[in-house]
């Protein structure tokens, strides 16, 4: 599916910090739309960085690549390739709550929003509670890095945490125990993930496990209260 937002964005100059687009998550107000104009509501926030936008739903994530052909051109060339990550058996209707509100918006004026068009904000940290029971899943913008979060509550096992690869067209876990994800116009690399007890901090031995195109995690034995925290990292061709 393509995931481009057909829309005229506007952006609000708020200092020096604002002349580029910043590296956020934009709430979805109706302005991301599938290929026949419809609205994608299983789509809560996009996060846009050069070549690339990450598309976050509450039960996967979208990455889009993009490029430009003979961006010269009066009629440029746009080829886009999707790669979706599902979270196999999550809720679809896990609460969300967004956090650390940001002073960047964009408007959008399309046909389905009216003349008053839309506003939608920004925001670096996206929380879903209970994806799966006595899990949270948070995603967060930590300097030039995006980062997610598996936050495990008494009651909750780690082994229901399961994530589909669809679209890579390859799968590949590093010596170093990271995890990449390579499409014919880039890749996304999930660095070694780190787990940790949520209360005293104290790390947890974890590592992925690949099984076809289905990433889980292992952290052994232990049973308690821990938080999975792995990176991304993402390149284009």
């Amino acid at each position: 599916l393509s995931l481009s937002v057909v829309a005229r964005e506007f952006k609000k100059n708020v200092g020096a910090q604002m002349l580029h687009k910043p590296l956020t998550f934009i709430e979805n107000k109706g302005q991301v739309t599938d290929e026949h104009n419809a609205a994608r509501k299983d789509i809560q926030y996009k996060l846009a960085a050069p070549g690339m936008s990450l598309y976050v739903g509450n039960t996967g994530l979208h990455y889009q690549f993009k490029k430009v052909d003979n961006i010269a051109d009066v009629n440029p060339s746009i080829r886009t390739y999707t790669m979706d990550v599902a979270l196999i058996g999550a809720n679809p209707n896990a609460q969300v709550i967004a956090s650390d509100k940001q002073a960047y918006y964009e408007s959008y004026f399309m046909p389905q929003t009216g003349n008053d068009g839309i506003t939608a904000h920004a925001w670096n940290k996206i929380t879903y509670k209970e994806v799966y029971p006595n899990i949270d899943w948070v995603l967060y913008v930590k300097g030039e890095k995006v980062e997610y979060d598996f936050v495990v509550r008494p009651g909750g096992n780690v082994a229901d945490i399961k994530l589909a690869y669809d679209g890579a067209t390859q799968l590949t876990i590093g010596a170093d125990g990271s995890l990449t994800a390579s499409t014919p116009m880039g890749s996304v690399t999930e660095h070694t993930p780190f787990a940790y007890e949520t209360g005293s901090g104290k790390a947890v031995k974890s590592a992925f496990k690949l099984d076809n195109n289905i990433l889980s995690f292992e952290t052994g034995s232990y049973k308690g209260s821990l938080t999975i925290d792995p990176f991304l990292q993402w390149s284009t061709f």
